[in-house]
């Protein structure tokens, strides 16, 4: 009887084994001013997208089918609403992660093993202002129906170990703050305006592309302001790290 209880016991662990997982992290984006191909910032309930790459180096570019082009090598870690009016009361910006409100950027498993989900995995952010949470792919997009940021600093964090053991979650903080949102924040700053259009269109799943670079714009909004640095400076004290920036 106690051979058959070891013999269970074994067979339930080798998931584990097989996969190695070694800890859990949590990320948290501060991203905006987000919008549309002339430079409208989206409109809250538009699609967000988190994706992780688990191998290689390049993400795919969505196409008619696919939100990752494909890719089996890229995770979705995050798939919703943009949501100004609850994290910031800036159009088009947003703080995404955290607990509660988030629960998908919170306890990610993180593994040993390649192709699963590693330290030092890079993170690229999407968006659709056209389409919702409930959209099942991109379908047929015109020009100027998604947009990208990425950056080599977004990656999924180290986890904190002390003698080899890994002693608690991974923290991850993730900006991008075009030039309209670090005049109303302050800094960082990722660069013009026009880094938040969506100026791309699905294609047959090529690599993603730098977009040209539409004539910046400007916003005035500033409603939400104290409340958008507040969630800025809470976010940042879970960090174990400087926050990475683009540029």
């Amino acid at each position: 009887m106690k051979s058959s209880l070891l013999g269970l016991a074994l067979l339930a662990a080798v998931p584990l084994v097989a996969h190695a997982q070694i800890g859990y992290a949590d990320l948290t984006f501060n991203f905006g001013i987000l919008a549309d191909q002339s430079g409208t910032p989206i409109p809250d309930g538009s699609l967000v997208q988190i994706i992780a790459l688990t191998s290689g180096t390049t993400f795919s570019a969505p196409t008619t089918t696919s939100f990752t082009g494909g890719n089996a090598n890229e995770q979705i870690l995050f798939s919703g609403a943009m949501d100004s009016a609850d994290t910031t009361g800036i159009p088009g910006a947003m703080v995404l992660g955290g607990l509660p409100s988030y629960p998908q950027l919170v306890e990610i498993p993180i593994f040993a093993t390649s192709g699963l989900l590693q330290q030092g995995d890079p993170l690229l952010l999407q968006w659709f202002p056209t389409l919702t949470s409930s959209s099942a792919s991109p379908g047929v997009t015109s020009f100027g129906q998604y947009g990208f940021a990425e950056d080599p600093t977004w990656v999924i964090p180290t986890l904190p170990t002390t003698d080899g053991f890994v002693t608690s979650n991974g923290e991850g903080n993730y900006n991008f703050f075009t030039d309209s949102l670090s005049a109303l924040v302050g800094p960082p700053d990722s660069g013009p305006d026009s880094l938040g259009f969506a100026s791309q269109q699905t294609s047959s799943g090529a690599p993603f592309s730098s977009a040209p670079e539409p004539a910046s714009y400007g916003i005035a909004a500033a409603i939400g302001l104290a409340a958008f640095t507040l969630a800025r400076s809470r976010s940042r004290s879970r960090s174990t790290s400087p926050s990475p920036a683009i540029g």
